[in-house]
């Protein structure tokens, strides 16, 4: 038996009713999926907490806390070196030629808070000032440029926040880009960061 225009119309009226309720909850939940996966910058962190730190120093660095009794060594220009909150904030208020004559560079934090920039780093330590500009373009540029052999240890170097602006960097390339960097370079970023730059191409 045929349906009349008025039952097709309700019949219509109830499938968007089901449709509109099925979405409501799917939506919800993707906001609450958003919502975690948005991540907390938090506006302290715990003494215990370890921090990256890069030494801008010709020759050997020493620090030590006097409070606690830690004792960090630098022994060479580059090289990195784990201290806690609490020892930065030593450095900060009893020994800040540490940073005003730019011997040490914080780069990152270790553990639950390793997505933290560097710039947000300094802005919880209140170390603003500090905060040492860098052009990360133009140096993820050049590490594009080198070799396998040269990107591997410089990937290898970086913190965790690094690897993943560099990534976010190789995925801002366009497919010529990419394709001009030589295919040993490739692998290297392939295997360090565990992506595949032909998912970008």
């Amino acid at each position: 038996m045929a349906r009349t225009p008025t039952a097709k119309k309700e019949t219509a009226a109830e499938v968007a009713e089901v449709v509109e309720t099925a979405k409501k909850p799917q939506t919800t939940k993707q906001a609450a999926v958003e919502k975690e996966q948005t991540p907390v910058i938090p506006k302290s962190l715990d003494n215990s907490t370890e921090v990256v730190v890069k030494s801008n120093f010709n020759g050997k660095l020493y620090f030590r806390n006097d409070r606690t009794g830690n004792v960090v060594e630098w022994n060479r220009l580059g090289e990195k070196q784990n201290l806690y909150v609490e020892d930065i904030k030593h450095i900060r208020s009893t020994q800040s030629g540490f940073f005003e004559d730019g011997w040490i560079t914080l780069l990152g934090v270790e553990g639950e808070y390793n997505y933290l920039t560097q710039e947000q780093l300094y802005s919880i330590l209140s170390l603003n000032k500090y905060c040492p500009k860098v052009d990360y373009n133009n140096m993820f540029a050049s590490y594009i440029k080198m070799t396998r052999k040269q990107i591997t240890p410089v990937i290898e170097g970086m913190t965790e926040t690094e690897k993943k602006m560099f990534g976010n960097y190789i995925a801002s390339l366009t497919k010529d880009e990419i394709e001009n960097i030589s295919t040993g370079t490739i692998k290297a970023i392939n295997e360090k960061l565990n992506i595949d730059l032909e998912d970008y191409v």
